[in-house]
């Protein structure tokens, strides 16, 4: 009996070689990465972790035909993805869209891979989404109305209260709204009940990515999604949360198109009704209709608020193009031929498409017949995928600065290039191909309009001098807290998607104060902002308000774009009378990257921070942990602090935790060699610790320096300029404590300024003042 099961298991085992041998020939003369060809998980593992555009992106690497899995490949052409997408291709939809099965048990126009089936189901359902425009720009401006309602009604700030509205959220509410008045002819009741129903969106958005995740494996999805096992957790009409509550809306308006007492609409309902579909096909494409339609349009309508809000000078242009048609067209919601005769808002739409296509899913497609595809073999049955993030950042299509967001590409532009821009651009609908889709015109009338009737409630203030809560997302396939964005040597991705640029320094006092260079300044007003000059720099009055009290940044980067030297103060960032975090972002500048003014706050986790003369510099705290500091260059020193005088004792100063310094790139390396201060004292008063950290051999060995030309090099009896625990080539123990001014602290010296809760405080100098700070970076709020 041993014998058996011994010969069983080899058998099996193999098998199991065999079969993965042969798989990796197959596709051996496609490159990519090494797992790629022996097994799936390579891809789960990006799938499943949020970073689907990340793995694609490192696939590709540069080549126009890689290898994803065994039996998978992602083109990177965009004239052979049109090709391999067109009717005459041969190509098919792969077992992958099974997961696109809302009833295991029947087929739907997102999962049909029999090309003549599909093309037949179309020409069922293309009257629907084409019939009666008028009527349906009706039903879209409704619910625009409504959406513009229940923002003036809930979210405008008052003097008392300061509101701030989820445009995420109630997006979403206005797509659901939308495609269920065009769908049924009323709206479910989102925008007025101002909630997710019936947990709808909460659940659609829980499960996908286990979705896309099981159907990289679509025997095994097929399988279990029509056993016994799963039954008790598919959606039923019966359901009083959910999909399920959905379905059951669905069933119930079928059921009143059918029968002696049954009503009839001029909705896309009755267009399915009348054609001629099978009863249960009608419902199976209602569902189809609700679920597709909807969170797709809500997120390219958030991305293209997100990009406008974030781009001053894009902002105003859209502003200005809005304000002179504001005088001719139509009222209260401006009419979908009006919003196309716009040419810097259809420029906005396509270039917000563009940086963030609504669907990033594989979507593979293969052929029964052998294929030569960017002019290497492909055999039958492959999986042909591709990836839309990297495919719309093509600097050979879309210019150099293909990763920002740019809608003047679009305006002007030659056009042989505008052409070829817009043939890859479309790619996001699958323009030209057996499956366009269908809702692409209600979804344009939709985001138009939105887009439109939006900006005119846009506020015209900076939002930074709110009181907040204030949070900026950047838009990522990187979600923060996946990976180390800060590890500049171990890490790939050394930028994040998103930058905010400006290009301005204060070389020659051309400007009255630093202030006016900064790339993103956050304070109550002007003048609590500004450096000044002297021993205390401005005298900011007294009554002085402070200002946002929660100010966070996610996965932004911010650069100072004005030399690649220091010539001047170029702040990339400034941060007075105000509390602010940074999570995965970066300040790049050379001079006086980052300023905290006074009784300013301002916590980075797993961030960059790039700079050559003093670009850690104020008069408030900054905190630093697992971050990077970049040095450009060597001038002056990497910290210069300005301590001020209180009535209490205060934890004024800069801290560095469980980071690294090093050059910016090993170009710059040898030129800095021992070179760089680790700072130099503003005044006396000066504070900076460096704590946990490693130095490159960058470093200055005597660490710290006086002020060149100043009296007593600016250093006193209450110049704190110290290192705990540091470590790496750059540090040299023995120089720095015979340099007489760096200090190295012990356990007990540093234990006042060792985390967070230890040195940020309040106005008044209470602590601790750390709830501002994204709690799942705090050990528990309090010191070891």
């Amino acid at each position: 009996m041993l014998l058996i099961l011994s010969l069983t298991l080899a058998a099996i085992v193999a098998y199991s070689i065999v079969v993965r041998v042969t798989a990796w020939h197959r596709l051996r003369h496609i490159k990519g990465p090494a797992l790629a060809g022996w097994s799936r998980l390579w891809i789960l593992r990006y799938q499943a972790s949020g970073r689907l555009g990340q793995g694609l992106d490192t696939a590709c690497s540069g080549r126009d035909l890689a290898r994803l899995a065994p039996n998978m490949v992602i083109c990177n052409d965009p004239a052979e993805l049109r090709r391999v997408l067109s009717v005459s291709s041969g190509f098919r939809r792969s077992p992958w869209y099974n997961c696109m099965r809302l009833d295991p048990s029947k087929e739907n126009i997102l999962c049909m891979s029999n090309n003549k089936a599909h093309q037949h189901l179309r020409t069922y359902l293309k009257p629907g989404y084409t019939m009666g425009s008028d009527h349906q720009e009706q039903l879209v401006d409704e619910q625009i109305l409504k959406l513009i309602q229940l923002i003036e009604s809930e979210y405008v700030s008052t003097k008392e209260k300061f509101r701030t509205v989820d445009l995420v959220r109630v997006t979403q509410y206005l797509a659901h709204d939308v495609i269920s008045s065009v769908g049924f002819g009323r709206p479910f009741g989102y925008l007025e009940a101002n909630d997710d129903l019936y947990g709808a969106i909460q659940i659609v958005k829980a499960i996908m990515p286990p979705l896309l995740g099981g159907a990289l494996f679509p025997s095994i999805f097929v399988t279990l999604a029509k056993s016994l096992l799963m039954k008790p957790f598919l959606p039923t009409p019966n359901d009083k949360r959910g999909l399920g509550v959905v379905l059951g809306i669905v069933k119930a308006q079928v059921e009143m198109r059918y029968g002696p007492g049954k009503i009839e609409n001029k909705d896309v309902l009755q267009s399915f009704v009348d054609s001629g579909l099978p009863r249960d096909l009608v419902e199976s494409e209602c569902l189809v209709q609700l679920v597709a339609g909807t969170a797709t349009t809500a997120i390219a309508i958030c991305s293209a608020l997100f990009h406008v809000s974030s781009k001053p000078g894009v902002y105003r242009k859209l502003q200005e193009e809005i304000d002179a048609a504001s005088k001719t067209v139509s009222r209260p919601v401006v009419s979908d031929q009006q919003a196309k005769d716009l040419p810097y808002l259809q420029a906005i739409i396509k270039e917000a498409l563009r940086m963030w296509p609504p669907s990033s899913a594989l979507q593979p497609h293969r052929s029964d017949e052998d294929d030569i595809i960017c002019g290497v073999k492909v055999p039958a049955q492959t999986d042909v995928v591709w990836a839309p993030f990297t495919l719309m950042k093509n600097k050979a299509i879309f210019g150099e600065d293909a990763a920002m967001f740019n809608p003047d590409r679009w305006i002007g532009a030659e056009p042989g290039r505008f052409r070829e821009m817009e043939l890859t651009q479309g790619l996001i609908f699958l323009n030209g191909s057996r499956w366009e889709c269908m809702g692409k015109r209600l979804a344009y009338m939709e985001i138009e309009k939105t887009l439109f009737e939006e900006q005119q409630l846009m506020p015209a203030s900076t939002p930074a001098l709110q009181k907040g809560p204030l949070t900026l997302l950047g838009m990522t396939d990187r979600p923060w807290g996946s990976g180390p964005y800060a590890d500049v040597d171990g890490n790939s991705i050394q930028e994040n998607d998103v930058h905010v640029y400006w290009n301005s320094a204060n070389h020659d006092a051309v400007f009255p104060d630093n202030v006016y260079t900064g790339v993103l300044t956050i304070g109550p007003n002007l003048n609590a902002t500004l450096t000044g000059s002297g021993p205390t720099g401005f005298p900011v009055p007294e009554d002085t308000p402070f200002g946002c009290t929660d100010f966070r940044a996610y996965n932004i980067d911010f650069r100072n774009e004005y030399t690649p030297y220091a010539n001047g103060p170029a702040h990339a960032l400034g941060v007075s009378r105000a509390n602010a975090g940074f999570y995965s972002c970066g300040f790049y500048s050379y001079q006086d990257t980052v300023y905290v003014g006074k009784l300013g706050n301002a916590y980075f986790y797993d961030t960059v921070v790039a700079g050559q003369t003093d670009f850690l510099y104020g008069f408030g705290t900054l905190y630093i942990e697992k971050s990077t500091l970049a040095l450009r260059g060597c001038g002056g020193g990497i910290t210069a602090w300005k301590g001020t005088n209180t009535t209490f004792p205060n934890k004024y100063g800069v801290y560095i935790s469980d980071s690294r310094v090093v050059a910016a790139n090993s170009s710059i390396a040898p030129e800095i060699e021992d070179r760089c201060s680790l700072g130099r004292p503003w005044n006396e008063g000066h504070r900076s610790v460096f704590m946990d950290t490693y130095f490159d051999p960058s470093i200055l060995p005597a660490g710290y320096t006086p002020w060149n030309g100043q009296p007593n090099g600016r250093i006193g009896p209450n110049t704190t300029m110290a290192v705990y625990n540091v470590y790496g080539p750059g540090y040299d123990a023995a120089a720095e404590e015979a340099s007489n001014v760096t200090k190295v602290f012990n356990r007990s010296q540093v234990k006042p300024f060792r985390r967070p809760v230890d040195v940020f405080m309040t106005p008044t100098g209470k602590q601790p003042n750390v709830g501002w700070i994204d709690p799942s970076v705090l050990l528990f709020g309090r010191s070891p």
